[in-house]
């Protein structure tokens, strides 16, 4: 286990990693999704390639996201996607988003959010350099489908 990450989330994330190898299957090619919420409960889910490819936009998502939630406080950020379990670019540019929108909510302390990478294989933390992967780690059982968010739509209407 990741010393950086306490015990509750890293179970919380280790969950994320077994709904996302549920969910994706014998998929080869995974959509990036960005997940705003909390780990295992209520989140936010929007495709990443809806979004402009500069700060301010990513920004705005991660803001406008955090005003549909009851409480940002100790909330996260996370990123599903496929591919290897190292920071890219991208990572770190939803990180600086996370980053901002947080700062625009009050919540600019560390410890008080994070930000993540899930991939089937395992999960990173982007912002401490944490990482657990398994070599086999087995699908759970059927996750309950999340409701889907009717704000969605509200968020993107901001950037049009």
């Amino acid at each position: 286990m990741a010393l950086d990450v306490p015990a509750p989330l890293a179970d919380r994330l280790q969950g994320e990693v077994r709904r996302l190898k549920t969910q994706a299957g014998r998929t080869r090619s995974l959509p990036t999704l960005l997940h705003v919420g909390s780990l295992g409960s209520e989140r936010i889910v929007l495709p990443v390639a809806a979004v402009p490819d500069d700060a301010g936009s990513r920004a705005d998502v991660v803001t406008r996201a955090l005003d549909r939630l009851a409480d940002p406080v100790l909330r996260s950020v996370w990123l599903t996607r496929g591919g290897v379990l190292v920071v890219g670019e991208a990572d770190l540019a939803w990180r600086a988003a996370a980053e901002a929108g947080f700062a625009r909510h009050g919540v600019a302390e560390p410890g008080r959010w994070a930000c993540f990478v899930v991939t089937r294989h395992g999960w990173l933390d982007v912002g401490g350099g944490a990482v657990r992967s398994w070599p086999r780690l087995r699908p759970g059982p059927e996750p309950a489908p999340l409701a889907p968010s009717r704000d969605e739509d509200r968020v993107w209407r901001v950037l049009r």
